[in-house]
């Protein structure tokens, strides 16, 4: 059995914490780059073939 002290672990959920953060940001940008551009009806139509 692998026991963390106090410290590592208050550092290993800090990172996953700003991880997950830097993800949630990532995730927002994206949205609202299709929402300012739209994906238009024909825009993926070449995968189609």
């Amino acid at each position: 059995m692998n026991l963390m002290n106090r410290s590592a672990f208050t550092r290993e959920v800090l990172r996953m914490a700003i991880a997950l953060y830097h993800q949630r940001k990532l995730v927002e940008k994206q949205r609202a780059g299709y929402l300012r551009h739209p994906v238009t009806p024909n825009e993926f139509s070449v995968w189609d073939d």
